[in-house]
C-alpha cells in the first residue's frame, strides 16, 4: 500500500465528523485525501455485544457487517486501512450502559494500527457547544500549537 488510510468511525452521522475536521484543522494535521469516514448510527453497547459474541474478529471485517454503514466499506480490504479510529459517547443512559463493557472495550480498542483506538465523549461530544466548554478547548489547542512550535 502506498500511502495510509485512516478510517474514522463515528457514533452519529454529523457532528462527529464535524469536530474531527475542526481538531484536524487546530493541529495541522493533514489527512484529507486518506481519511475514510463512517457513521455507526448506534451506541457504542451495540459494537460491545457483537464483539463479545466473537471477541477475536477483525473490528474491520465486524464494521462491514453493519448495515448502517450502507456498503461504504465494501470495496475495502482490511489490509488498506492502516489505522481505525472509534468516536462514541459514554451513553450511560442507554439499556445496555455499564462501566465495564467500557473498560473492556477501551482494553480491547487500545491500538489503531490492530484493532483500532477508541475515544469516549462524556458525557456525550455535543457538549462542547456548550460555550464555556468550546472556550477551554480553544486554550487547549493554543497550548497544543505552543507546544509543538517549541
Amino acid at each position: 500500500m502506498s500511502n495510509p488510510v485512516f478510517l474514522f468511525v463515528f457514533e452519529g452521522k454529523k457532528t462527529e465528523s464535524k469536530y474531527l475536521k475542526i481538531f484536524l484543522e487546530k493541529l495541522n494535521i493533514k489527512i484529507d485525501k486518506n481519511r475514510i469516514e463512517v457513521a455507526f448510527c448506534t451506541d457504542i453497547y451495540q459494537l460491545y455485544e457483537k464483539i463479545q459474541r466473537d471477541p477475536m474478529v477483525d473490528t474491520f471485517e465486524l464494521l462491514k457487517e453493519f448495515r448502517s454503514l450502507n456498503g461504504s466499506l465494501d470495496k475495502l480490504e482490511r489490509d488498506e486501512i492502516t489505522s481505525i479510529y472509534l468516536f462514541f459517547d459514554y451513553d450511560g443512559h442507554a439499556p445496555l450502559a455499564s462501566d465495564k463493557k467500557i473498560d473492556l472495550m477501551l482494553s480491547q480498542f487500545n491500538d489503531e494500527t490492530d484493532q483500532g483506538k477508541l475515544f469516549i465523549s462524556f458525557p456525550m461530544l455535543e457538549s462542547l457547544k456548550d460555550k464555556k466548554t468550546l472556550k477551554k478547548a480553544r486554550s487547549k489547542f493554543q497550548v497544543a500549537e505552543h507546544l509543538k512550535s517549541m
